[in-house]
Order: C-alpha cells, then sequence, then structure tokens
C-alpha cells in the first residue's frame, strides 16, 4: 500500500482515537502493493495517507456488530466535526491535518454515505486549484478512494471535476499524479471517455510511461493500454515527436 507520511505531533491521550478509527478502516480492506514490473492490471491504487494526528474528539461508541464497527451517527458526527474544523479554522498546518484524515476515512466504504452527505466530493474539489501543494495531493488523494464508489464517482463528473483532475497529472509530485491517473481511470464510462481520455491526456501518459519511475511508468502504461484504442495512442505519439516538453508545459515529476 502506498502511504503519504505526514511529519509527526505532539500526541496526547485522545490521539488513541486515530489508531482506534484508522484500525477499523484497514481491517476490513486489503492492502494495496506499490506498482511495480507485472503489476496486475485489476489492482486499484487506494490512496491511503499515513497521519498520526487527528482532531480531538470524543470515541465513537461501539455497536454491537463487532469492537470495530461504529454506529453510522456516530461516523457521521465525527466527519461532520472535522469538516465544520476545516471550515472554521485559518491555520493551513490544521487543514492540511483534517485533508489527510477526511482522505484516510474515503479508503473506507462504509464512510462513502457520510461523506456524500457531508459534500466532501466538492471540498476536495476545491483543493485541486489551491497554491498548497499538500492541500492538492491530499485532494486528490481523497477524490483517488470516492472515486471508486459509483456514487461518488457520479458526483464528481456532475461536478465537472474531470477537467480539475486532470490538471493534477502537470504536478511535479509523482504521488498527485499517481492520484490523479488512477481517477481518470475510476472516473471512465462510456459518456466520460472522450474527456479522460482526451488527447492532452493521452500525450501526458505516453511521456509519463516512458519515465524511470516504475509506478508512474507501469500506471501510465497500463492507461494506455486499458483506456485508450491504439488509434488515440499513435495521434498521440505523432503529435510528441520533437516536443521536450510534457503534452500539459510541465516537465514529469521527480523520480
Amino acid at each position: 500500500m502506498r502511504k503519504i507520511v505526514f511529519r509527526h505531533f505532539r500526541r496526547d491521550r485522545k490521539t488513541e482515537l486515530a489508531e482506534y478509527l484508522l484500525g477499523a478502516i484497514l481491517s476490513s480492506t486489503s492492502q494495496v502493493p506499490n506498482l511495480g514490473p507485472g503489476v496486475h492490471r485489476s489492482i486499484q491504487n487506494e490512496r491511503h495517507i499515513t497521519i498520526p494526528y487527528i482532531l480531538q474528539k470524543e470515541r465513537p461508541r461501539e455497536c454491537s456488530t463487532g469492537m470495530n464497527r461504529f454506529c453510522a451517527s456516530d461516523r457521521l458526527e465525527y466527519l461532520q466535526g472535522l469538516v465544520t474544523e476545516f471550515q472554521d479554522t485559518d491555520s493551513e498546518e490544521a487543514k492540511e491535518q483534517i485533508l489527510a484524515n477526511l482522505a484516510n476515512f474515503a479508503y473506507d466504504p462504509r464512510s462513502m454515505e457520510a461523506l456524500r452527505m457531508l459534500q466532501v466530493t466538492e471540498l476536495f474539489l476545491d483543493m485541486l486549484t489551491e497554491e498548497n501543494e499538500n492541500f492538492v495531493e491530499f485532494g486528490i488523494g481523497g477524490l483517488c478512494n470516492l472515486s471508486m464508489d459509483r456514487e461518488c464517482r457520479d458526483q464528481i463528473l456532475q461536478s465537472g471535476g474531470i477537467p480539475l483532475v486532470t490538471g493534477c497529472l502537470s504536478s511535479h509530485r509523482d504521488e498527485t499524479v499517481l492520484s490523479a491517473i488512477t481517477t481518470l481511470m475510476n472516473l471512465t464510462t462510456a459518456a466520460s471517455r472522450s474527456q479522460t481520455t482526451d488527447g492532452a491526456v493521452v500525450q501526458s501518459m505516453l511521456r509519463f510511461s516512458l519515465t524511470q519511475n516504475p509506478r508512474l511508468s507501469n500506471l501510465a502504461t497500463v492507461f494506455l493500454q486499458d483506456y485508450c484504442t491504439q488509434d488515440q495512442v499513435d495521434k498521440a505519439r505523432e503529435l510528441l515527436q520533437g516536443h521536450s516538453q510534457s503534452a500539459v508545459g510541465i516537465p514529469l515529476p521527480k523520480d
């Protein structure tokens, strides 16, 4: 499983809630390995963001279905607290922490309904145009997880999210680019394919497929083979011949 590691913060007794909640998430999902040579194409690249800090909230009560199961009302209340805190705080550092935690909860299918109700999809989309690169990275990481859910995927599409996600392909951060590619895969439907595989996207994937970063090159290759037609690839390759910069005018992410 690929992880975005956030720096450590001072712990106190209530940070056990972070371990308690994230433990519940990880106990119900299988880990996703780093992409490498020979990666199976069915592997989806959910983004799990490791962060040892969580805003101080009371421990949700346990339901009778098991110690790692939270009542839906408690889960909603907790997530509402995170969203409210994000809206109220002026601290960028605090906002980063909240975004990372929300992105982690987007990894858990049991959180999807609450996240949709709280319009966290819109919050993540808003982050993609921020100057703070951490905001962008955590926002696209959250969208990558949410887009695995059909209803969340439809929300992203209805909100015009494809151009915002595509814009992340120009990031210098490989984690941001990896999340963007996977999100585009998840957003591809019969109706949206013309947008998720337009000429600029295919050209970018061709360049990414040539990078020395194996995770990026493998994922881009899968995108080209499984989501693009040979005609699209041939046209994009022809347009790229003789050009030294990426399709979006930004150098490739640093390996």
